[in-house]
Protein backbone atom coordinates (compact mmCIF):
# COMPACT_ATOMS: atom_id res chain seq x y z
CA UNK A 1 0.00 0.00 0.00
CA UNK A 2 1.50 3.51 -0.86
CA UNK A 3 2.06 5.96 1.24
CA UNK A 4 -0.71 8.32 -1.29
CA UNK A 5 -3.55 5.67 -1.03
CA UNK A 6 -3.31 6.14 2.79
CA UNK A 7 -3.19 9.70 3.15
CA UNK A 8 -6.09 10.18 0.67
CA UNK A 9 -7.78 8.04 3.04
CA UNK A 10 -8.71 9.56 6.88
CA UNK A 11 -10.36 6.75 8.44
CA UNK A 12 -7.84 4.55 6.77
CA UNK A 13 -5.33 6.56 8.19
CA UNK A 14 -6.51 7.01 11.39
CA UNK A 15 -6.89 3.15 11.69
CA UNK A 16 -3.57 2.30 10.18
CA UNK A 17 -1.81 4.95 13.23
CA UNK A 18 -3.82 3.23 15.98
CA UNK A 19 -2.66 -0.48 14.96
CA UNK A 20 0.81 0.53 14.81
CA UNK A 21 0.92 2.34 18.08
CA UNK A 22 -0.75 -0.75 19.45
CA UNK A 23 2.03 -3.17 17.90
CA UNK A 24 4.66 -0.92 18.76
CA UNK A 25 3.78 -1.37 22.47
CA UNK A 26 3.55 -5.49 22.28
CA UNK A 27 6.32 -5.98 20.00
CA UNK A 28 8.86 -6.80 22.69
CA UNK A 29 6.48 -8.79 24.65
CA UNK A 30 7.36 -12.46 23.50
CA UNK A 31 10.80 -11.23 24.26
CA UNK A 32 9.73 -10.39 28.00
CA UNK A 33 7.99 -13.83 28.12
CA UNK A 34 9.79 -16.39 30.80
CA UNK A 35 10.01 -18.47 27.36
CA UNK A 36 9.68 -21.80 29.44
CA UNK A 37 6.47 -23.08 28.28
CA UNK A 38 4.55 -22.96 24.84
CA UNK A 39 1.33 -22.76 26.24
CA UNK A 40 2.18 -18.73 27.81
CA UNK A 41 3.25 -18.40 23.78
CA UNK A 42 -0.56 -19.41 23.07
CA UNK A 43 -2.27 -16.92 25.51
CA UNK A 44 0.01 -14.19 24.12
CA UNK A 45 -1.19 -14.07 20.85
CA UNK A 46 -4.36 -14.38 21.59
CA UNK A 47 -4.14 -11.54 24.00
CA UNK A 48 -2.11 -9.57 21.36
CA UNK A 49 -5.25 -10.36 18.64
CA UNK A 50 -7.59 -9.73 20.99
CA UNK A 51 -6.02 -5.84 21.70
CA UNK A 52 -5.12 -4.95 18.53
CA UNK A 53 -7.47 -6.04 15.55
CA UNK A 54 -11.31 -4.82 15.90
CA UNK A 55 -12.80 -8.71 15.68
CA UNK A 56 -15.34 -10.87 18.26
CA UNK A 57 -12.99 -13.79 17.67
CA UNK A 58 -9.35 -14.19 17.94
CA UNK A 59 -9.26 -18.18 17.32
CA UNK A 60 -5.95 -20.73 17.56
CA UNK A 61 -6.79 -23.64 16.17
CA UNK A 62 -4.21 -26.58 16.99
CA UNK A 63 -4.02 -30.32 17.07
CA UNK A 64 -3.05 -33.20 19.81
CA UNK A 65 -1.16 -35.87 19.45
CA UNK A 66 -3.96 -38.20 18.33
CA UNK A 67 -5.30 -35.79 15.47
CA UNK A 68 -7.80 -34.01 17.14
CA UNK A 69 -8.32 -30.08 16.82
CA UNK A 70 -7.82 -28.42 20.05
CA UNK A 71 -9.30 -24.85 19.81
CA UNK A 72 -8.37 -22.24 21.69
CA UNK A 73 -10.45 -18.43 21.69
CA UNK A 74 -9.44 -15.03 22.95
CA UNK A 75 -11.56 -15.34 26.27
CA UNK A 76 -8.83 -18.13 26.94
CA UNK A 77 -11.63 -21.14 26.92
CA UNK A 78 -10.40 -24.36 25.46
CA UNK A 79 -12.76 -26.85 22.93
CA UNK A 80 -11.36 -29.96 22.33
CA UNK A 81 -13.17 -31.44 19.10
CA UNK A 82 -13.70 -35.01 18.28
CA UNK A 83 -12.31 -36.44 14.79
CA UNK A 84 -15.84 -35.98 13.37
CA UNK A 85 -19.39 -34.91 14.28
CA UNK A 86 -18.48 -31.86 15.75
CA UNK A 87 -20.39 -28.79 14.84
CA UNK A 88 -17.50 -26.40 12.60
CA UNK A 89 -15.50 -29.93 12.13
CA UNK A 90 -16.25 -29.30 8.28
CA UNK A 91 -14.85 -25.54 7.92
CA UNK A 92 -11.76 -26.09 10.74
CA UNK A 93 -10.55 -29.71 8.44
CA UNK A 94 -10.78 -27.13 5.41
CA UNK A 95 -9.03 -24.27 6.66
CA UNK A 96 -6.64 -26.71 7.95
CA UNK A 97 -5.66 -28.49 5.21
CA UNK A 98 -6.83 -25.07 2.45
CA UNK A 99 -4.23 -22.51 4.42
CA UNK A 100 -0.72 -22.82 3.93
CA UNK A 101 -0.39 -18.92 3.63
CA UNK A 102 -1.86 -15.87 5.24
CA UNK A 103 -5.39 -15.44 3.77
CA UNK A 104 -8.20 -13.39 3.86
CA UNK A 105 -11.15 -15.54 3.03
CA UNK A 106 -14.48 -14.15 1.99
CA UNK A 107 -18.07 -15.70 3.57
CA UNK A 108 -19.04 -16.34 0.14
CA UNK A 109 -16.21 -18.72 -0.84
CA UNK A 110 -15.91 -20.64 2.19
CA UNK A 111 -19.54 -21.86 2.15
CA UNK A 112 -19.27 -22.59 -1.66
CA UNK A 113 -16.19 -24.50 -0.76
CA UNK A 114 -17.42 -26.53 2.07
CA UNK A 115 -21.30 -26.89 0.38
CA UNK A 116 -18.74 -28.61 -2.55
CA UNK A 117 -17.62 -31.00 -0.14
CA UNK A 118 -20.69 -31.78 1.62
CA UNK A 119 -20.13 -29.42 4.44
CA UNK A 120 -21.55 -26.15 5.87
CA UNK A 121 -20.18 -22.95 7.50
CA UNK A 122 -21.66 -24.13 11.83
CA UNK A 123 -19.86 -20.92 13.11
CA UNK A 124 -20.29 -16.86 12.58
CA UNK A 125 -17.74 -15.51 10.26
CA UNK A 126 -19.01 -12.02 9.02
CA UNK A 127 -18.34 -11.43 5.87
CA UNK A 128 -15.13 -12.48 5.48
CA UNK A 129 -11.92 -14.32 7.95
CA UNK A 130 -8.42 -14.23 8.48
CA UNK A 131 -6.66 -17.38 8.67
CA UNK A 132 -2.24 -17.24 8.90
CA UNK A 133 -0.28 -20.68 9.73
CA UNK A 134 1.32 -20.74 12.77
CA UNK A 135 4.50 -22.76 11.52
CA UNK A 136 8.02 -24.08 13.83
CA UNK A 137 10.63 -25.85 13.37
CA UNK A 138 9.97 -29.49 13.74
CA UNK A 139 12.93 -32.41 13.04
CA UNK A 140 15.26 -29.21 10.88
CA UNK A 141 11.88 -29.08 8.74
CA UNK A 142 9.77 -26.03 8.69
CA UNK A 143 5.96 -27.35 9.91
CA UNK A 144 2.85 -26.06 10.66
CA UNK A 145 1.57 -26.50 13.56
CA UNK A 146 -1.52 -24.30 13.95
CA UNK A 147 -3.47 -21.59 12.27
CA UNK A 148 -4.35 -18.30 13.77
CA UNK A 149 -8.09 -17.07 12.56
CA UNK A 150 -9.98 -13.33 13.52
CA UNK A 151 -13.63 -13.72 12.81
CA UNK A 152 -16.57 -11.35 13.01
CA UNK A 153 -15.23 -7.88 12.83
CA UNK A 154 -16.93 -4.66 13.77
CA UNK A 155 -16.31 -1.01 13.06
CA UNK A 156 -13.55 -0.19 10.82
CA UNK A 157 -11.66 -2.85 9.63
CA UNK A 158 -9.02 -3.53 6.59
CA UNK A 159 -8.55 -7.18 5.96
CA UNK A 160 -5.39 -6.67 4.11
CA UNK A 161 -3.87 -4.73 6.68
CA UNK A 162 -5.46 -6.62 9.54
CA UNK A 163 -3.59 -10.03 7.84
CA UNK A 164 -0.16 -8.35 8.05
CA UNK A 165 -0.56 -7.47 11.53
CA UNK A 166 -0.74 -11.03 12.39
CA UNK A 167 1.76 -12.46 10.04
CA UNK A 168 3.84 -9.78 12.01
CA UNK A 169 2.53 -11.51 15.26
CA UNK A 170 2.56 -15.73 14.26
CA UNK A 171 6.27 -14.42 13.32
CA UNK A 172 6.97 -13.09 16.73
CA UNK A 173 5.71 -16.43 17.96
CA UNK A 174 7.50 -18.45 16.02
CA UNK A 175 10.92 -17.40 17.45
CA UNK A 176 8.73 -17.65 20.74
CA UNK A 177 7.75 -21.66 20.09
CA UNK A 178 11.91 -22.45 18.71
CA UNK A 179 13.22 -20.97 21.99
CA UNK A 180 10.24 -23.12 23.87
CA UNK A 181 11.05 -26.27 21.57
CA UNK A 182 15.12 -25.40 21.83
CA UNK A 183 14.44 -25.60 25.54
CA UNK A 184 12.42 -29.08 25.73
CA UNK A 185 15.04 -30.67 23.76
CA UNK A 186 18.00 -29.93 25.90
CA UNK A 187 16.12 -31.22 28.60
CA UNK A 188 14.89 -34.14 26.44
CA UNK A 189 19.15 -34.73 25.63
CA UNK A 190 19.60 -34.45 29.44
CA UNK A 191 17.42 -36.89 30.05
CA UNK A 192 18.76 -39.15 27.55
CA UNK A 193 22.04 -38.69 28.66
CA UNK A 194 21.57 -39.20 32.30
CA UNK A 195 19.54 -42.27 31.51
CA UNK A 196 22.29 -43.55 29.09
CA UNK A 197 25.10 -43.21 32.11
CA UNK A 198 22.47 -44.84 34.18
CA UNK A 199 22.22 -47.47 31.88
CA UNK A 200 25.57 -48.04 30.96
CA UNK A 201 26.62 -47.93 34.99
CA UNK A 202 24.38 -50.90 35.38
CA UNK A 203 25.14 -52.77 32.54
CA UNK A 204 29.48 -52.21 33.69
CA UNK A 205 27.89 -53.41 37.15
CA UNK A 206 26.23 -55.81 36.41
CA UNK A 207 29.07 -57.86 33.82
CA UNK A 208 31.89 -56.69 36.78
CA UNK A 209 29.88 -58.53 39.01
CA UNK A 210 28.89 -61.46 36.88
CA UNK A 211 32.74 -61.48 35.97
CA UNK A 212 33.72 -61.30 39.97
CA UNK A 213 31.77 -64.43 40.76
CA UNK A 214 32.87 -66.45 37.76
CA UNK A 215 36.58 -65.80 39.01
CA UNK A 216 35.52 -66.53 42.66
CA UNK A 217 34.25 -70.12 41.18
CA UNK A 218 37.39 -70.60 39.29
CA UNK A 219 39.20 -70.02 42.21
CA UNK A 220 37.21 -72.50 44.10
CA UNK A 221 37.63 -74.91 41.40
CA UNK A 222 40.93 -74.46 41.43
CA UNK A 223 41.59 -75.18 45.06
CA UNK A 224 39.15 -78.56 45.00
CA UNK A 225 41.77 -79.75 41.97
CA UNK A 226 44.64 -79.11 43.11
CA UNK A 227 43.51 -81.15 46.59
CA UNK A 228 43.41 -84.54 44.02
CA UNK A 229 47.08 -85.81 42.97
CA UNK A 230 45.56 -87.22 40.15
CA UNK A 231 44.56 -83.80 39.41
CA UNK A 232 47.48 -82.06 39.56
CA UNK A 233 48.25 -81.86 35.95
CA UNK A 234 45.49 -79.22 35.93
CA UNK A 235 47.71 -76.81 37.94
CA UNK A 236 48.98 -75.12 34.54
CA UNK A 237 45.49 -75.10 33.09
CA UNK A 238 44.60 -72.86 35.83
CA UNK A 239 47.32 -70.50 35.65
CA UNK A 240 46.51 -70.37 31.75
CA UNK A 241 43.35 -69.66 32.03
CA UNK A 242 43.59 -67.24 34.65
CA UNK A 243 45.90 -65.66 32.53
CA UNK A 244 43.75 -65.35 29.80
CA UNK A 245 41.14 -64.15 31.72
CA UNK A 246 43.35 -61.14 31.75
CA UNK A 247 43.53 -59.45 28.49
CA UNK A 248 39.45 -59.30 28.09
CA UNK A 249 38.82 -57.97 31.70
CA UNK A 250 41.76 -55.41 30.87
CA UNK A 251 40.80 -54.08 27.88
CA UNK A 252 36.97 -54.33 29.20
CA UNK A 253 38.51 -52.21 32.23
CA UNK A 254 40.12 -49.66 29.62
CA UNK A 255 36.64 -49.12 27.60
CA UNK A 256 35.24 -48.64 30.55
CA UNK A 257 37.22 -45.61 31.58
CA UNK A 258 37.45 -44.26 27.99
CA UNK A 259 33.31 -44.15 28.66
CA UNK A 260 33.68 -42.12 31.49
CA UNK A 261 35.90 -39.65 30.25
CA UNK A 262 33.47 -39.48 27.49
CA UNK A 263 30.66 -38.87 29.31
CA UNK A 264 31.98 -36.45 31.44
CA UNK A 265 33.08 -34.35 28.26
CA UNK A 266 30.33 -34.62 27.28
CA UNK A 267 27.84 -33.23 30.28
CA UNK A 268 30.29 -30.22 30.18
CA UNK A 269 29.11 -29.23 26.78
CA UNK A 270 25.79 -29.55 27.72
CA UNK A 271 26.53 -27.51 31.13
CA UNK A 272 28.44 -24.82 28.68
CA UNK A 273 25.88 -24.08 26.33
CA UNK A 274 28.12 -25.41 23.73
CA UNK A 275 26.73 -28.60 22.62
CA UNK A 276 25.99 -28.99 19.36
CA UNK A 277 24.22 -32.21 17.00
CA UNK A 278 27.44 -32.95 15.79
CA UNK A 279 28.43 -33.40 19.58
CA UNK A 280 26.04 -35.29 20.73
CA UNK A 281 26.10 -37.57 17.51
CA UNK A 282 29.64 -37.78 17.85
CA UNK A 283 29.98 -38.98 21.18
CA UNK A 284 26.81 -41.56 21.38
CA UNK A 285 28.29 -43.00 18.76
CA UNK A 286 31.86 -43.42 20.54
CA UNK A 287 29.63 -44.45 23.70
CA UNK A 288 27.86 -47.10 21.73
CA UNK A 289 31.02 -48.18 20.15
CA UNK A 290 33.07 -48.56 23.92
CA UNK A 291 29.74 -50.17 25.58
CA UNK A 292 30.23 -53.37 22.40
CA UNK A 293 33.62 -53.39 23.30
CA UNK A 294 33.21 -53.84 27.17
CA UNK A 295 30.29 -56.23 26.40
CA UNK A 296 32.37 -57.90 23.51
CA UNK A 297 35.64 -58.90 26.23
CA UNK A 298 33.21 -59.25 29.39
CA UNK A 299 31.82 -61.98 27.26
CA UNK A 300 34.85 -63.53 25.86
CA UNK A 301 36.18 -63.68 29.63
CA UNK A 302 32.81 -65.42 30.53
CA UNK A 303 32.61 -68.15 27.49
CA UNK A 304 36.46 -68.78 29.06
CA UNK A 305 35.52 -69.44 32.42
CA UNK A 306 32.64 -71.01 31.70
CA UNK A 307 34.14 -73.39 29.28
CA UNK A 308 36.78 -74.46 31.94
CA UNK A 309 34.21 -74.75 35.29
CA UNK A 310 32.27 -77.45 33.23
CA UNK A 311 35.53 -79.48 32.29
CA UNK A 312 37.18 -79.10 35.47
CA UNK A 313 33.74 -79.50 37.78
CA UNK A 314 33.47 -82.57 36.07
CA UNK A 315 37.11 -83.79 36.25
CA UNK A 316 36.59 -83.27 40.18
CA UNK A 317 33.14 -84.75 40.59
CA UNK A 318 33.57 -88.12 38.84
CA UNK A 319 29.91 -88.53 37.88
CA UNK A 320 28.16 -89.84 35.10
CA UNK A 321 25.65 -87.78 33.36
CA UNK A 322 24.06 -87.44 30.06
CA UNK A 323 26.10 -84.91 27.45
CA UNK A 324 26.60 -83.96 24.11
CA UNK A 325 30.13 -85.50 23.06
CA UNK A 326 30.82 -83.05 20.31
CA UNK A 327 30.03 -79.76 22.40
CA UNK A 328 31.76 -81.28 25.19
CA UNK A 329 35.03 -82.21 23.36
CA UNK A 330 34.85 -78.23 22.14
CA UNK A 331 34.52 -76.75 25.76
CA UNK A 332 37.39 -79.07 26.37
CA UNK A 333 39.53 -77.20 23.33
CA UNK A 334 38.66 -74.15 24.42
CA UNK A 335 39.46 -74.70 27.71
CA UNK A 336 43.03 -75.27 26.38
CA UNK A 337 43.22 -72.46 24.29
CA UNK A 338 45.68 -70.54 26.68
CA UNK A 339 48.28 -73.68 25.67
CA UNK A 340 47.74 -73.32 22.17
CA UNK A 341 47.24 -69.51 21.54
CA UNK A 342 50.37 -68.41 20.21
CA UNK A 343 51.32 -71.67 18.44
CA UNK A 344 50.67 -72.48 14.85
CA UNK A 345 49.32 -75.68 15.95
CA UNK A 346 46.00 -76.85 14.63
CA UNK A 347 43.42 -79.19 15.98
CA UNK A 348 40.01 -80.46 14.80
CA UNK A 349 37.02 -82.11 15.63
CA UNK A 350 34.74 -84.83 13.23
CA UNK A 351 32.40 -85.69 15.76
CA UNK A 352 28.49 -86.30 14.86
CA UNK A 353 26.87 -83.54 17.24
CA UNK A 354 23.71 -86.57 17.47
CA UNK A 355 25.70 -88.36 19.78
CA UNK A 356 24.65 -88.31 23.21
CA UNK A 357 26.44 -90.17 26.25
CA UNK A 358 25.60 -90.80 29.13
CA UNK A 359 29.31 -91.59 30.63
CA UNK A 360 31.82 -89.78 32.97
CA UNK A 361 32.68 -86.63 31.44
CA UNK A 362 35.21 -86.04 33.71
CA UNK A 363 36.97 -88.85 32.79
CA UNK A 364 36.62 -87.92 29.03
CA UNK A 365 37.83 -84.76 29.10
CA UNK A 366 41.18 -85.73 31.66
CA UNK A 367 41.65 -88.16 28.82
CA UNK A 368 41.94 -85.43 26.00
CA UNK A 369 43.48 -83.02 28.11
CA UNK A 370 45.97 -85.31 29.28
CA UNK A 371 46.87 -86.09 25.42
CA UNK A 372 47.05 -83.04 24.02
CA UNK A 373 49.49 -81.55 26.97
CA UNK A 374 51.39 -85.12 25.38
CA UNK A 375 51.58 -83.67 21.69
CA UNK A 376 52.14 -80.27 23.18
CA UNK A 377 55.35 -81.21 25.11
CA UNK A 378 56.60 -84.11 23.31
CA UNK A 379 54.84 -84.38 19.99
CA UNK A 380 55.78 -81.10 18.42
CA UNK A 381 59.15 -80.14 20.63
CA UNK A 382 61.03 -78.11 17.90
CA UNK A 383 57.90 -78.05 15.99
CA UNK A 384 56.76 -74.68 15.10
CA UNK A 385 53.51 -76.20 12.97
CA UNK A 386 51.51 -78.90 13.87
CA UNK A 387 48.32 -80.75 13.09
CA UNK A 388 45.88 -82.86 15.66
CA UNK A 389 42.66 -84.59 14.69
CA UNK A 390 39.94 -86.03 17.12
CA UNK A 391 37.72 -88.19 15.09
CA UNK A 392 35.03 -89.92 17.32
CA UNK A 393 32.75 -93.12 15.53
CA UNK A 394 29.61 -95.11 17.48
CA UNK A 395 28.43 -98.67 16.48
CA UNK A 396 25.62 -100.35 18.51
CA UNK A 397 27.86 -101.35 21.30
CA UNK A 398 30.94 -99.02 21.42
CA UNK A 399 32.42 -95.59 20.97
CA UNK A 400 35.80 -95.31 19.22
CA UNK A 401 37.79 -91.81 19.67
CA UNK A 402 40.58 -91.34 17.09
CA UNK A 403 43.22 -89.00 18.39
CA UNK A 404 46.33 -88.55 15.76
CA UNK A 405 48.79 -86.04 15.88
CA UNK A 406 51.09 -85.46 13.07
CA UNK A 407 54.54 -84.73 15.46
CA UNK A 408 57.67 -85.91 15.99
CA UNK A 409 55.97 -89.39 16.93
CA UNK A 410 57.52 -92.68 19.28
CA UNK A 411 60.53 -94.50 18.46
CA UNK A 412 59.38 -98.48 18.54
CA UNK A 413 62.25 -99.00 21.70
CA UNK A 414 59.41 -96.57 23.76
CA UNK A 415 56.36 -97.53 22.18
CA UNK A 416 55.73 -100.20 24.66
CA UNK A 417 56.50 -98.32 27.65
CA UNK A 418 54.36 -95.29 27.28
CA UNK A 419 51.67 -95.83 29.25
CA UNK A 420 54.33 -97.32 32.39
CA UNK A 421 53.74 -95.29 35.43
CA UNK A 422 56.67 -92.55 35.56
CA UNK A 423 58.17 -93.11 32.31
CA UNK A 424 58.68 -90.01 30.86
CA UNK A 425 61.67 -89.23 28.16
CA UNK A 426 61.63 -85.45 30.00
CA UNK A 427 63.17 -86.09 33.31
CA UNK A 428 64.88 -83.40 33.78
CA UNK A 429 62.75 -80.81 32.52
CA UNK A 430 60.16 -81.46 35.26
CA UNK A 431 57.99 -84.21 33.18
CA UNK A 432 56.54 -86.52 35.88
CA UNK A 433 55.72 -89.36 33.73
CA UNK A 434 51.75 -90.01 35.06
CA UNK A 435 50.03 -88.01 32.11
CA UNK A 436 49.70 -91.67 29.67
CA UNK A 437 49.82 -93.59 33.12
CA UNK A 438 46.36 -91.40 34.19
CA UNK A 439 45.10 -91.90 30.71
CA UNK A 440 45.63 -95.63 30.45
CA UNK A 441 43.90 -95.83 34.10
CA UNK A 442 40.82 -93.77 33.40
CA UNK A 443 40.19 -95.85 30.14
CA UNK A 444 40.35 -99.21 31.30
CA UNK A 445 38.98 -98.44 34.75
CA UNK A 446 36.68 -95.35 34.79
CA UNK A 447 35.31 -96.07 31.23
CA UNK A 448 35.90 -99.83 31.21
CA UNK A 449 37.67 -99.57 27.57
CA UNK A 450 41.03 -100.24 26.04
CA UNK A 451 43.72 -98.23 24.67
CA UNK A 452 46.60 -98.99 22.34
CA UNK A 453 49.03 -96.34 20.40
CA UNK A 454 50.41 -96.91 16.54
CA UNK A 455 53.46 -94.82 16.21
CA UNK A 456 56.45 -94.27 14.01
CA UNK A 457 59.74 -92.25 14.96
CA UNK A 458 59.11 -89.35 12.81
CA UNK A 459 55.66 -89.76 11.45
CA UNK A 460 53.58 -88.50 14.60
CA UNK A 461 51.66 -90.45 16.96
CA UNK A 462 48.02 -92.83 16.81
CA UNK A 463 45.64 -93.46 19.92
CA UNK A 464 42.96 -95.74 19.15
CA UNK A 465 40.21 -95.34 22.16
CA UNK A 466 37.16 -97.85 22.54
CA UNK A 467 34.58 -98.02 25.25
CA UNK A 468 31.20 -99.57 25.80
CA UNK A 469 28.79 -97.44 24.53
CA UNK A 470 26.07 -96.47 26.74
CA UNK A 471 24.22 -94.18 24.69
CA UNK A 472 21.10 -91.78 24.99
CA UNK A 473 19.55 -91.33 21.77
CA UNK A 474 17.96 -88.18 20.84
Amino acid sequence: MSGSEIKGNPVREQYIHRLLNMLNYYSDTFARLPLTDVEEVYATILAQLSSILRYRVCMLLLKDHNGSFILRVNEGSKVDLPASGHAGHGMLEYLWHRVDMALVIARSTLEADLLQAGQQVEMDIGESLIAVPLKAIVNYRETQIGLVIAAQPYGNHEPDIDKQIMEVITSLAMGAIASCTELAERKRVEAELTRYRDHLKELVDERTQELSQALEELRTTQHQLVESAKMASLGELVAGVAHEINTPVGVAVTATSSLHTRAQKLEELYKSGAMKRSHLEEHLKALGEGCQIVLNNLQRASNLVRSFKEVAVDQSSEQKRTFALKGYLEEILTSMQPKFKRTKYHISISCDENIILLSYPGAIAQVVTNLLMNSLIHGFENREEGRISIEAKTDLNSLTLHYHDDGNGVSSDILPKIFNPFFTSKRGSGSSGLGLHIVYNLVTQKLKGTIRCESTAGHGVLFIISMPLERVEE
